[in-house]
């Protein structure tokens, strides 16, 4: 419950950060979230950047606006648990990736098509890193990536440009077949 609440509350605290300079409230409410977090047993891995850094960039892509005030950025997460670190951090990385893409109008494409849109979109920017083992040994990761609303457009358009090819294609071979050809 905890986890979905946080999640909740990160996705409708609003996206409107443009600036380094945080008001006090962002401040006040990413030491609040990372205390949480830390008692929740969530670490940041070795190496990377510190739990409220990591809160205030999230914080920051989920905010930022475009010149026309829409989200600049689209993201996805995801949390795996698994044997070992690696394991959960690429399952968790390819799930939030996956994430992404499934919250993009994807209906209508062949499941094959969502994995080729994944590709077209290539690297994502990782915001949220976190860790943290589990009583039974297995290590629990949670990720959010994000990716360019633009990006995202234009690997949607080019994998639609793709299938109405890939299903032209089918229709011209089939009314030759029908017609002799």
């Amino acid at each position: 419950m905890k986890n979905t609440l946080f999640w909740l509350l990160l996705s409708l605290f609003g996206f409107s950060l443009a600036s380094a300079a945080q008001s006090p409230s962002v401040k006040e409410w990413v030491a609040c979230e990372a205390t949480k977090l830390r008692e929740e047993g969530w670490r940041t891995a070795p190496g990377l950047v510190p739990l409220e850094t990591q809160l205030e960039e999230n914080y920051r892509l989920a905010m930022e606006k475009d010149e026309r005030g829409e989200e600049r950025y689209c993201w996805g997460q995801a949390m795996t648990t698994a044997g070992n670190f690696d394991l959960a951090l690429s399952q968790a990385a390819l799930l939030a990736k996956a994430d992404l893409v499934g919250k993009m109008q994807t209906d209508w494409f062949p499941d094959d098509g969502r994995s080729r849109i994944s590709q077209r979109i290539g690297r994502v920017s990782t915001a949220l890193n976190l860790y943290r083992q589990l009583e039974n040994g297995f290590v629990e990761v949670r990720t959010v990536v994000y990716c360019s609303h633009e990006k995202a457009k234009e690997a949607l358009q080019q994998a639609l440009r793709e299938e109405l090819e890939r299903k032209a294609d089918e229709l011209s071979k089939e009314y030759d077949s029908l017609l002799g050809f």
